[in-house]
């Protein structure tokens, strides 16, 4: 009877496991994932989540004459992803010239269906009662027919497609050379929380390579988009719109692939969308947490790790060259190692485009340097501490009151001391340093206090003695390595500020207090005059009729005026095969216009795809992305645990 009991019990503990396995195994199954083998997802690799510091850099004091592209800086933050696809190389010349190629046939197939009689309608297309970007004259939608091969040699259909070609008063080579000009693409683009109709020309802006003016570049002019030697290059001349554009059709073509399968094969995948990354999800995707990566230093080879530009000293001599890193121009996409996530070039080779604005100015340029600057750090045992009261001056009557924190009283002196202490970001750095340290300050009558108020211990004799014997102002105890993690420690020759927000003193070291905030005075200066002048650019009509030629175009990419000005001001990140080595870094932002183009600019897409993670596996991923996360997750454990 015992065995007869055991063996019950086995038999229900067998099929308890293998119940639990098979669901497990149908849970991973019944969730779709992306078409990875698709055409459209070549390239597209997954980024596990993660909290990381976002816009880490170290400080410049200044900027050079040549930053004519806005060049500015966001303070570092601490941020979030889940985890998304990226592509692991820049668009290449191949993969646009595939989009414009669609554009050029689909605008033929238009001309054909419409001018073909009715026997021969079927070859390019048919009518549907589905609303389609396509029209004939009396209003009926029809639908292009791909299936027909065009062949625009052929003499039986040359003639309806006539048009598209260059007049023959314009062509300076004896071939008939369609003319790109005409090459428009149609989509819903969305703005700003608006979906906004929007037509574009497409053909990039191949002058782009002379217009920069970095030299002798009319072979690259004449060469690199068309060439087949420069395939595998990035593309560039891309305005913003213009990438949108292609992220657009890309997704619209890998939906239309998974629309065309059979139902059973269709069933086990979902839709995608491709974009360009936000901001974080570059800075991530480019400089993961714990990876300070120098793309602009050599390796232990002795060779540059990027393509980037020239390196001067500050006697303007050059110590590297163009060429000294491999390249003169772009190279390939795929050139160089790849980074901890398998992507190549995101320094150098090309600047990329992301999709977000440059930050909004703030309504005022003294409060928020209040908020962003050096004001005293508090210790989380110190902010537990803290006194819930506090005394504070108001500057207009020179009266200093005790206030309980966070109150409306506390909170109409503050906006007191804002108002009173308020200067111009047009002010020298001295005079707007003045007033940041005689805001974080208080009557000295006070000072005691306000010290007896708060209920922690200041520091005690025998340190106050041992640092007096380090008065010398660059003089460090030996063993102290300051960096911007660890704090100077406290001297007596000390700059005392007091936080009129929490009532707590923090004393640093004068000098490097002085010298971190003169830092961050002139980079939110700078960025200030950035966003001016990004709020002050203008209608550029004749540039963009020459781009795009009529005037309908440029009604639909005009320029709103003043604060609206930024919403068409785009983000580039990363730096070029033209740029000095401060531009290579997650926190150096550089603000164009959306519709301007450069040799210095291309772009990489994100895919928008659901991506199902529970317990660090994910549900809906191939089988090679679900090592790649399972990987990169023991390294980052691993990573942890040393830290530990």
């Amino acid at each position: 009877m015992k065995h007869l009991v055991l063996t019950f019990f086995i038999l229900i503990f067998l099929t308890t496991c293998t119940l639990g396995q098979n669901t497990k195994v149908k849970l991973v199954e019944k969730y779709k994932s992306p078409n990875m083998n698709s055409h459209y997802c070549e390239g597209i690799t997954i980024i596990p989540g993660q909290t990381f510091i976002k816009n880490q850099m170290v400080s410049y004091d200044h900027y050079t004459s040549h930053d004519t592209t806005l060049l500015y800086s966001e303070p570092a933050i601490r941020e979030s992803v889940p985890s998304f696809y990226i592509s692991d190389h820049e668009v290449t010349n191949a993969e646009y010239r595939e989009f414009v190629n669609w554009v050029r046939d689909s605008i033929a197939r238009g001309k054909l269906f419409l001018g073909s009689s009715n026997e021969e309608k079927h070859l390019w297309g048919a009518y549907t009662n589905s609303f389609t970007k396509n029209q004939d004259p009396s209003g009926n939608y029809f639908v292009l027919n791909w299936d027909t091969k065009l062949d625009y040699n052929d003499p039986k259909i040359n003639w309806l497609i006539n048009d598209m070609y260059v007049p023959k008063e314009e062509q300076y080579e004896p071939k008939k050379i369609i003319d790109v000009r005409k090459f428009y693409y149609y989509f819903d683009n969305i703005r700003n929380g608006d979906t906004i109709f929007t037509s574009i020309n497409i053909y990039p802006d191949t002058l782009c390579w002379t217009k920069d003016g970095y030299g002798y570049f009319d072979p690259m002019v004449n060469y690199y988009f068309w060439h087949t030697a420069y395939d595998n290059f990035p593309v560039v001349g891309v305005s913003w719109t213009q990438a949108q554009a292609y992220c657009d059709w890309r997704t619209k073509r890998y939906m239309e692939e998974i629309n065309k399968m059979a139902q059973k094969k269709k069933s086990k995948y979902i839709g995608v969308k491709f974009t360009l990354p936000n901001s974080s999800q570059w800075s991530y995707a480019c400089e993961p947490n714990r990876t300070r990566t120098q793309p602009y230093v050599k390796n232990e080879n002795g060779c540059y790790t990027s393509n980037f530009g020239n390196i001067y000293l500050n006697s303007g001599i050059v110590i590297k060259d163009y060429r000294d890193d491999g390249a003169f121009t772009t190279v390939k996409v795929k050139s160089y190692l790849g980074n901890e996530f398998g992507l190549f070039n995101m320094f150098g080779n090309v600047a990329e485009w992301i999709q977000d604005n440059p930050t909004a100015k703030p309504n005022n340029f003294f409060e928020h340097l209040v908020g962003f600057g050096f004001h005293p750090y508090l210790s989380p045992e110190e902010v537990s501490t803290a006194p819930q009261e506090l005394y504070i001056t108001d500057p207009y009557s020179k009266t200093t009151q005790l206030v309980t924190k966070d109150s409306p009283e506390h909170l109409r002196i503050i906006e007191k001391r804002l108002q009173f202490y308020n200067i111009s970001p047009n002010a020298s750095v001295e005079d707007i340093l003045k007033n940041y340290i005689a805001f974080h300050s208080v009557d000295s009558a006070f000072r005691d206090k306000i010290l007896n108020l708060q209920k922690k211990e200041g520091i005690n004799a025998s340190q106050k003695e041992e640092q007096t014997q380090f008065t010398d102002k660059n003089t460090f105890p030996p063993g102290v390595v300051i960096t911007e993690e660890n704090p100077i420690p406290r001297f007596n020759n000390s700059l005392e500020l007091y936080n009129n927000y929490t009532g707590c003193f923090e004393t640093n070291e004068k000098i490097w207090a002085e010298q971190k905030m003169v830092r961050i005075i002139r980079e939110l200066k700078h960025n200030w005059e950035v966003i001016e002048r990004a709020e002050k650019i203008q209608n550029r009509v004749l540039d963009i009729q020459q781009k795009f030629g009529g005037n309908e175009q440029v009604k639909q990419i005009q320029i709103p005026t003043n604060e609206e000005t930024i919403k068409t001001c785009r983000l580039v990140k990363g730096g070029s095969w033209a740029n000095q080595p401060h531009y290579l870094n997650t926190a150096c932002n550089e603000v164009y216009h959306e519709s301007e183009t450069s040799s210095k600019i291309g772009f990489r897409v994100a895919m928008e795809a659901l991506v199902i993670e529970i317990n660090g596996q994910c549900l809906n991923c191939s089988t090679n992305d679900q090592k790649k996360l399972k990987t990169y997750r023991k390294i980052h454990r691993e990573n942890d645990r040393l830290e530990r």
